[in-house]
């Protein structure tokens, strides 16, 4: 038996099924949210901030990635050991670059996760448990289910 012949009885009717199961994953779901938009408004509605949240992104992250990229570009250009990677090449300025972009991924991250861990952290807030800095002994994460 060749190996196309393995591959058509067992692979593609498997692609075929997982698509199916996929699909109709999909279809419940959307089935779930249409019922929780009827029977719970309040869960469902958007954000009044949205497309502030948006767009406050979006800028922050294009207006602070270059010059961000290119003060790492320049040290990492600096310090990259010349063995390795010769002054004025292509490649030693391509490794500048490609560690100056995972430097600014690890800063938006960081700040971030900062950012969330503030929120988490205020008095009105019940899910951050004492455990990791929190206010709350034994937070209730689904006080107001199915919200």
């Amino acid at each position: 038996m060749s190996l196309l012949n393995i591959k058509g009885i067992f692979f593609f009717p498997g692609i075929i099924l997982s698509l199916g199961w996929t699909v109709l994953n999909f279809m419940r779901i959307s089935d779930y949210v249409a019922e929780l938009k009827v029977e719970f408004p309040t869960c469902t509605a958007t954000n009044p901030n949205k497309a502030l949240i948006c767009i406050s992104t979006v800028l922050v992250m294009v207006i602070g990635r270059a010059p961000l990229e290119r003060v790492f570009t320049s040290i990492f250009d600096k310090y990259l050991p010349t063995r390795k990677f010769p002054i004025n090449t292509t490649m030693r300025h391509q490794k500048a670059e490609m560690l100056a972009e995972r430097i600014f991924k690890i800063i938006v991250n960081i700040f971030c996760l900062v950012c969330l861990y503030a929120i988490m952290g205020k008095e009105d807030c019940e899910f951050l448990d004492k455990r990791v800095g929190g206010l709350v002994e034994r937070p209730l994460y689904y006080k107001n289910y199915p919200c």
